[in-house]
């Protein structure tokens, strides 16, 4: 059974860190200009 809770420890901390990255690009992408802005001016 200890190898099931690891197993779980482990998926939860990988999606944990594909969160963050997910996160990360979007901030990028939205920061670099690529995509148009939905400003008013």
């Amino acid at each position: 059974m200890l190898s099931l809770k690891l197993y779980g420890y482990g998926g939860g901390l990988f999606l944990v860190f594909y969160g963050i990255a997910f996160i990360l690009y979007g901030y990028l992408i939205i920061q670099s200009g690529y995509l148009p802005s939905r400003r008013r001016q």
